[in-house]
């Protein structure tokens, strides 16, 4: 498998605030593609400008990447469904993109066809070291404004988009680089690409740069679900708005030069009046979506109704649980002792671990290619501590495996081909982790770049971020605690797919507490939840809560009843303040026999029903001392 990088870097606070939009999205699709992100942020010495990509590239070829995708922090990937290695070409070790008519729609003001060096994917070869070491060797003599853009194409020998004379040949070099497609490095209002994966906003300068980059923010969930049509529709919408962005800005520019022309500032102050116009009708992302066919509209519409469940055509959503029994799979404990406490699917749904709090072990099951998993673990992790819950992510290249174990330690596991190392990669102890009875723990999506545990001591949510990818670090100390007075003995924990909502299961008060995630513009960039709950569900029914888990596509909520012979699931409702959930449960599922619950309930009101819970696709598995863990199909819509 390919080691693969992203590299980017930034200096500065003007850029630190496009750093602030881009990166999370550079972080979801190293993420989703299992590469590595490396930021280099400077501190003004050294290299500086766009000059710092050749040092920064250079040291990614050396640190042995098989391949280093470079992106200009103005580089907004709008979808992650797309790997850049489909694009690598046999014998080529560098792809740039070139603009020109007969690769890109050009919009705008015309411009000489040439490469455009915001988006670099290159293959580590002698050559491509070499040609980087040349390229850097150009710093300093280079005086044209494209700065190492125009020292990429000196090198090459194209010198007529420089305006620098004829192209000279250079067959050595140019056998090496390749046209990277313009999907990669797409630029509004210049040259663009009918479907991007990236709209990189080169040319564009100072707060409009951060406008536009901000509204490309604002709808990338749009890009992500929609289908190719409507991400074209709005592409053109968004080039459009570019366009006459880039159109005022250079009017701008020009009537400010013409002090003396009286007549023609005129001119150019109604030129630019109408351009304010047309910019505003086209600068909302809703307004770009009023301006679609009616038949797109219609079918965008659909899509996000299938992601999210939050239909505007329905009176509410379809959850259903299978019946059948056929259906149901049960891994029954191997013995007394193995006291089912917390589940988690992998990453990738293929297996099922489960803690086993009296044993001190994490059982993994493995699902068999007809979709069933095994009746035997194929793996055990022994030497834990009251192991109580347990989470997975992807960390670049590796699957880590979080265990939370209750008396106060975060324990990360590496992946390595045949189960994990029996020894953790990273722990999280100690007094300044501040973790106390610590019952639940998961990774917080979409980046994975926090850990997130529960904390029955101090009735709190503990985050803590990632410090570092090689070696894996977490900080040891809590970058938020998430406390609120409905937060009372918080048994688990839950996040939805795009992690803007969190769920917490309140052991001590019969409740679930529904936070949301904070925009980042009023957090100073940092994560964080609350302060106060969307949604605190105290339904009656509820008998000691222990888990939570969000349904994929609808975002229902399933809640594991530890005094309970039952699971709940609760219902998402639009409101006019966004997404709440229902009071009352729209479906239960009975799990124990009523024999078995009833005799153990007698002796501990809180025992007897379902603890664990973990939903991965269309699956729910939940697990108890007495059943196991068992394994129900569900439908959502």
């Amino acid at each position: 498998m390919s080691r693969c990088c992203i590299v980017t870097a930034y200096q500065g606070d003007d850029f630190a605030q496009l750093a602030a939009l881009t990166l999370p999205r550079m972080e979801a699709f190293a993420a989703r593609h299992g590469h590595e992100l490396i930021v280099h942020k400077s501190d003004g010495q050294g290299f500086t400008n766009s000059w710092m990509k050749i040092p920064a590239i250079i040291a990614a070829l050396r640190s042995g990447f098989d391949f280093v995708l470079w992106l200009d922090i103005d580089a907004l990937i709008l979808r992650t469904d797309r790997d850049f290695l489909e694009d690598v070409q046999p014998g080529i070790d560098l792809l740039v993109s070139w603009h020109g008519p007969e690769t890109a729609r050009l919009d705008g003001i015309p411009f000489p066809p040439h490469y455009n060096a915001g988006v670099y994917l290159i293959r580590r070869s002698d050559w491509s070291l070499e040609f980087f070491t040349r390229l850097l060797a150009m710093h300093g003599q280079v005086t044209h404004p494209w700065l190492e853009q125009a020292a990429l194409h000196m090198l090459l020998g194209y010198n007529e988009p420089l305006g620098n004379g004829p192209n000279l040949p250079n067959q050595a070099d140019r056998a090496h680089v390749g046209h990277l497609d313009p999907i990669w490095n797409s630029i509004p209002g210049v040259a663009m690409a009918p479907d991007p994966v990236i709209h990189h906003f080169a040319g564009v300068k100072g707060s409009t740069r951060f406008d536009l980059i901000k509204a490309g923010a604002e709808i990338v969930p749009v890009y992500e679900i929609a289908p190719p049509a409507v991400r074209s529709a709005l592409t053109s919408q968004i080039s459009q708005r570019v366009a006459a962005e880039r159109a005022l800005q250079d009017l701008r520019h020009t009537v400010a030069a013409q002090t003396g022309a009286i007549g023609e500032y005129e001119n150019q102050r109604v030129e630019i009046e109408k351009l304010k116009h047309d910019i505003a009708k086209s600068r909302s992302p809703r307004q770009m979506l009023r301006t679609f066919p009616g038949v797109i509209t219609s079918r965008l519409r659909e899509k996000i109704d299938q992601l999210s469940g939050m239909s505007s055509s329905s009176l509410g959503f379809k959850f259903k649980i299978d019946e059948e029994p056929a259906l149901v799979q049960n891994l029954r404990p191997e013995g007394k002792q193995e006291r089912f406490e917390g589940l988690a699917f992998s990453t990738t749904g293929d297996t099922l671990g489960v803690a086993t709090a009296d044993t001190n072990a994490v059982l993994l099951y493995r699902r068999d290619s007809n979709g069933i998993f095994e009746d035997k673990p194929y793996f055990r992790l022994g030497g834990l501590d009251y192991p109580h819950d347990l989470s997975f992510s992807m960390c670049g290249s590796t699957e880590l495996l979080a265990v939370a174990q209750r008396t106060g330690s975060l324990a990360l596991f590496r992946e390595n081909g045949n189960g994990y190392d029996s020894d953790p990669v990273f722990e999280i102890s100690g007094a300044e982790a501040k973790l106390t009875h610590s019952d639940g723990v998961s990774f917080v999506p979409p980046f994975n770049h926090y850990l997130a545990a529960c904390n029955l001591g101090s009735n709190s949510i503990s985050f803590y971020p990632r410090v570092s990818l090689s070696p894996i670090r977490f900080a040891l100390k809590p970058d938020f605690e998430l406390t609120h007075s409905s937060v009372f003995y918080p048994d688990g924990l839950a996040f939805t797919e795009c992690g803007r909502w969190l769920a917490v299961a309140n052991h001590g008060n019969g409740s679930v507490a529904i936070f949301q995630r904070r925009n980042k513009l009023f957090t100073g960039g940092k994560l964080r939840y609350g302060p106060e709950p969307v949604t605190v569900i105290d339904d009656k029914s509820l008998r000691y809560p222990h888990s939570v888990a969000f349904t994929p596509r609808t975002n229902h909520l399933i809640v594991t009843n530890a005094g309970g012979n039952f699971f709940s699931a609760y219902e998402p409702r639009r409101s006019h303040f966004g997404l709440r959930w229902s009071q009352v449960s729209s479906a239960q599922k009975a799990v124990v026999d009523d024999e078995a619950f009833r005799t153990v309930n007698a002796e501990n009101k809180m025992e007897g029903g379902p603890k664990g819970l973990a939903v991965h696709g269309n699956s729910i598995a939940v697990c108890s001392p007495e059943i196991g863990i068992k394994i129900y199909s569900f439908q959502e819509a």
